[in-house]
């Protein structure tokens, strides 16, 4: 998120132009549409996390959805503030680690994988009867203990339990976790220190990737991007230069019409995108305002009437009316300021 701020004199837009282009890289546009989708990606995963925590930890539905918006608003907040927030020290910090961890846990899944298989090979008779009893527990699933009929089928199916978890006790790992078991039997571990430690480090992974990704797309740009930002910083540069010209006619003096404000001795700013209210368009006077406006103009030109408000206010009109006649004529570059002011 780039910022800018007012600058005591007006800014040039090579100045600002060399500056952004400067501070950042260009991408293809692609890349930078890819490296969007990417932070969403990992923004959505982790607020998906927070949210599935944030319901098993409630106790009810209304604790959890107050859990659940404060794990979210944490995640989101996370990705704003690598955004404008942490100094570049710290993120370079969340580089390397997401730069490093990507390829470790990359390695540690494919050898997970390989590992699950030859466990597969190895224990063959297990997964069988590991099968076999998640068959059991469906049939088991099936009876109920208040049925007498069904009495004698769960136990025996208990005794089954029994006889298959008797005959692999000494059995330990799954295909799942069984690169946890082999690290631990290699280090000397158990297995539940070698997981916390393994899943501490993919999430310290899974989070500093999402904080180098968004704080990376603020040093990169594309032809897109680089075209909105030349659009705003012409708003912008515009938008002071008006404000500017608005103080400086407040200080000496003068009023700054409002193209939406009522008739008001109150000073006010007009963007320069748009221009004051022709006096054609005031409300209190008749429909004849275009000519009555000329006839006035080649008046005050002539010198047979005087350019100011009294002057004006002599030929039939409010004083809202005349103030409008003019800011018009002062527009126009028919009078002059210091003019209406001494007459």
């Amino acid at each position: 998120m780039a910022t800018h701020t007012l600058s005591p004199t007006p800014g040039i837009f090579e100045v600002e132009f060399d500056k952004f282009i400067s501070e950042r890289r260009q991408v293809s546009d692609r890349l930078y549409k890819f490296l969007h989708a990417l932070v969403m990606v990992m923004t959505a995963c982790a607020v998906l996390f927070a949210a599935c925590y944030g319901w098993q930890l409630g106790e009810n539905l209304f604790y959890r959805l107050i859990i659940i918006l404060v794990a979210v608003g944490i995640e989101c907040s996370l990705v704003f503030f690598a955004a404008i927030q942490y100094p570049k020290p710290v993120l370079l910090v969340f580089g390397l680690i997401s730069g490093t961890g990507v390829i470790a846990i990359s390695m540690f899944t494919a050898a997970s994988f390989m590992l699950s298989q030859q466990f597969a090979q190895d224990h063959k008779v297990e997964e069988l009867a590991k099968g076999y009893m998640q068959q059991l527990q469906e049939d088991a699933g099936k009876l109920s203990v208040a049925n007498a009929a069904d009495r004698g089928s769960l136990a025996a199916t208990r005794n089954r339990f029994e006889d298959v978890l008797f005959h692999f006790k000494d059995s330990q790992g799954s295909k799942a976790t069984a690169i946890y078991a082999q690290i631990a039997k290699t280090t000397g571990s158990s297995v539940e220190v070698v997981s916390l430690y393994i899943r501490l480090f993919l999430a310290l992974v899974f989070v500093s990737t999402t904080i180098a990704l968004a704080s990376y797309l603020e040093t990169v740009y594309c032809p897109e991007s680089l075209a909105k930002w030349i659009d705003q910083e012409k708003r912008r540069q515009e938008l002071i230069k008006t404000a500017r010209e608005d103080f400086a006619a407040i200080g000496q003096g003068r009023q700054v019409v409002h193209p939406q404000a009522s008739p008001s001795t109150t000073p006010s700013l007009t963007p320069a995108s748009r221009s004051p209210r022709s006096p054609t368009h005031d409300t209190e006077t008749n429909g004849s305002n275009a000519s009555r406006y000329e006839r006035i103009k080649e008046g005050v030109k002539a010198g047979s009437i005087k350019p100011s408000v009294r002057g004006l206010k002599a030929q039939g009109m409010s004083q809202a009316t005349a103030e409008k006649y003019l800011q018009q004529m002062r527009d126009e570059g028919v009078i002059q300021t210091d003019l209406v002011m001494a007459a």
